[in-house]
């Protein structure tokens, strides 16, 4: 068995927040990690970027994209994966996230996040729709380990001649009930309660409604995860490979 490791620390994740009794100040929750300093009250002090705390974004370019192919997954927004990709879900984080209008889209507008939708009520948003309140959607973050060649720059380990590369995705509407539902969903299945168990195929879809249409992700069973990776995952890569700059 060939193990090769080059970790990079995993970004922290966000507070937890507990529940308004009566009112209550939301704290939207961005994808980006905030840079850390040290007026932040953070064991780690002075000033960090994405690549320090080594978050890597997996996207779904849609079709309105000025950059990329529509349909096609882009790692950390500079690989190309292609339409299919295989995965492996290491953790689900589920949030309500503010379902914005076309006008608020074009005009570049951040959505509001919430990880309770008690603090999305409190700001007056609700999840059925209601005819003139604003309305918000169950979305989640997924941590996954993308499938990779061998020698793709991208790649945090290699086990067996395959690599594999430590990464986030935001799903939302279609993709939410297309990934987070059927993970939930097998986990009492096959998975036998443990999401590491299974390898799943990533695809983007092109959905439609109307005379809409949109890329969405999806996920269809893999297969089980081999022993070697599955150790791998569970004992961490927590190391680095030295290389010429770490030379004195």
């Amino acid at each position: 068995m060939k193990v090769e490791f080059d970790s990079k620390l995993e970004d922290a994740p966000p507070a937890e927040q507990t529940a308004p009794e009566t009112t209550a100040e939301v704290v939207p929750v961005g994808e980006n990690l905030p840079a850390l300093s040290e007026e932040t009250g953070s064991q780690f002090e002075g000033e960090y970027t994405r690549e320090d705390l080594g978050t890597k974004w997996l996207n779904l370019v849609p079709k309105s994209a000025d950059e990329g192919t529509p349909g096609h997954f882009m790692l950390d927004r500079i690989h190309d994966l292609g339409s299919s990709i295989e995965v492996i879900v290491r953790k689900v984080k589920k949030f309500y996230l503010e379902d914005m209008n076309d006008e608020q889209n074009q005009e570049g507008n951040m959505p509001k996040t919430w990880f309770q939708i008690a603090f999305a009520e409190a700001d007056g948003y609700r999840l059925d729709g209601v005819k003139g309140v604003d309305k918000c959607v169950p979305a989640a973050y997924l941590d996954i380990f993308v499938k990779l060649p061998e020698d793709h720059l991208a790649a945090d380990f290699v086990v067996d001649g395959a690599g594999y590369a430590s990464s986030k995705v935001k799903v939302k509407k279609g993709g939410y009930r297309n990934t987070v539902l059927i993970l939930s969903r097998d986990l009492g299945g096959w998975l036998k309660g443990d999401l590491t168990n299974g390898v799943y195929t990533l695809a983007s879809r092109l959905a439609k409604w109307k005379t809409y249409s949109w890329y969405e992700p999806t996920l269809r069973t893999a297969g089980k995860v081999s022993p070697e990776v599955k150790e791998t995952i569970l004992n961490g890569f927590n190391f680095f490979e030295p290389s010429e700059a770490d030379v004195d």
